[in-house]
């Protein structure tokens, strides 16, 4: 049975909004209550939670206002979504933000945002893993869409709650030049879905319901080929020792991890090294099946 991605986006809109309605703007309660949203339509919808590991990377910078050497979290939240159908999955590393101030959604909005972290997921450098976290260097500059790294800021609808304002982080940018590493980012354009190397990436999508919507259509994060493939093949290897540890670290829970497990079957052909483990870099992430099977959306 076909779902429209529209179905997810009202679904996802009614739950956020009506558990957000009185919070006030602070981030960690909110980005709390964004995975509880996304756990509720469980269900409903093929979505399941794991419990990740925050993790660090180092990484050079312009030294304005980012440091030369610097180092911080990969994101708050990587997002992977997949189908039955498409040869690829997309992944996202999703940073989320409130916004205690008004925002002014009719233009180009602006929003509050430690600049390092969004030099680190829109200038897409090479990384380096802090400890025992052993991404691949090209994790984020070798991604074939910039949407690999992205943001979601949370903001006040009225009286309804909370909406969420999506954006790639390559189409935000700085208000101006800061001294410092927290400041105003401004998004480049009105919302839009743009075709990059074939793909269909969404750019920026104001409210819950776009957002969400964009997400369960496959149109947020960067394709990541379920067969071998020799233009990403360390990112692929490296993608499948992270969601084989995935499976193994969340094993015993509340429930069995059937969608990381489907994934991981798809990804397992003959010859893959099965050595090594790694991790995702992210507290928390979220596995979604997309059952919406007629593209585009």
């Amino acid at each position: 049975m076909d779902v429209l991605p529209a179905d997810f986006g009202e679904a996802f809109d009614a739950e956020f909004t009506s558990a957000t309605k009185g919070m006030t703007a602070l981030e960690i309660p909110l980005f709390k209550q964004l995975s509880t949203t996304l756990k509720a339509l469980n269900g409903r919808f093929a979505v399941e939670e794991y419990h990740g590991g925050a993790h660090q990377v180092r990484f050079n910078g312009d030294g304005k206002p980012t440091r030369l050497h610097a180092r911080c979290e990969l994101s708050d939240l990587a997002i992977i979504v997949f189908s039955r159908s498409l040869p690829f999955v997309r992944l996202t590393y999703l940073q989320a933000k409130a916004e205690r101030q008004p925002v002014d959604v009719n233009g180009p909005p602006v929003f509050w945002a430690n600049l390092e972290q969004w030099y680190l997921l829109s200038k897409r450098p090479s990384i380096n893993g802090v400890g025992d976290f052993n991404p691949p260097q090209d994790l984020l500059s070798s991604a074939e869409l910039a949407s690999v790294g992205s943001f979601l800021f949370f903001y006040r609808d009225g009286t309804r709650g909370y909406q969420s304002y999506y954006a790639a982080a390559d189409y935000l940018a700085p208000v101006r030049l800061y001294p410092h590493k927290y400041g105003r980012l401004q998004v480049a354009g009105p919302p839009a879905t743009r075709k990059v190397k074939g793909y269909d990436e969404c750019a920026a999508a104001q409210g819950n319901k776009d957002f969400a919507s964009a997400l369960y259509c496959m149109r947020v994060g960067t394709p990541i080929p379920l067969a071998p493939s020799s233009a990403q093949g360390v990112t692929r290897n490296w993608f499948y020792a992270a969601l084989r540890q995935l499976i193994a670290n969340n094993a015993g829970r509340d429930a069995a991890p059937q969608l990381a497990g489907q994934l991981l079957q798809r990804l397992d052909p003959p010859g893959i090294s099965q050595e090594g483990s790694s991790s995702f870099g992210a507290s928390c992430v979220f596995v979604i099946r997309s059952d919406h099977d007629f593209w585009p959306c």
